[in-house]
């Protein structure tokens, strides 16, 4: 086995603790929902948004609003900005790790910059990767290829990361 080259790092719920705070504007848009944020965090942790809305369109028993993303990506954004930190440890992990490291996440573009900005990680976090995902024999399966951070002194290389989940 080769020796470790690169760290990629998963955003929401690992570096940064988004599930929680993303959940939340679900049921403070959503109040006739009858779940927990805990039971919320459970049933959608590493979901994206539209098989989400799909679930709670059907939860709710009719469609939701033609601007339910919008004031959804909204309340997220305030909720990051009042509350969004990073999990405990994370700022003097990365401050002290040695090996070449990156981002890998499905979430929107604007939303990582965002957690990344309002905790402080940004200036760690320059390389960003944009996942593919895929359903594979039931599993998701999500793959991105990434460049090591151009800071490191190394040849920019192609990495691979994956995540198996079981589904909603």
């Amino acid at each position: 086995m080769s020796a470790v080259e690169l760290v990629c790092f998963d955003l929401d719920g690992t570096l940064v603790d988004s599930e929680r705070l993303c959940n939340q504007a679900f049921l403070e848009l959503l109040p006739q929902l009858d779940e927990t944020l805990e039971g919320m965090v459970a049933r959608y942790r590493g979901v994206k948004f539209a098989p989400i809305a799909a679930d709670l369109s059907r939860r709710i028993g009719h469609p939701l609003p033609d601007d339910f993303e919008a004031r959804y990506r909204a309340r997220v954004a305030q909720l990051f900005d009042d509350e969004l930190v990073p999990m405990p440890g994370v700022l003097d992990m990365i401050r002290q790790l040695s090996l070449p490291f990156c981002l890998v996440s499905n979430g929107p573009l604007a939303k990582m910059r965002h957690a990344l900005t309002v905790t402080g990680l940004a200036p760690y976090l320059g390389s960003v990767c944009i996942v593919l995902t895929t359903w594979v024999s039931g599993s998701l399966i999500r793959v991105c290829s990434c460049t090591w951070p151009h800071n490191t002194g190394r040849h920019q290389r192609n990495a691979w990361w994956w995540k198996i989940a079981r589904p909603a």
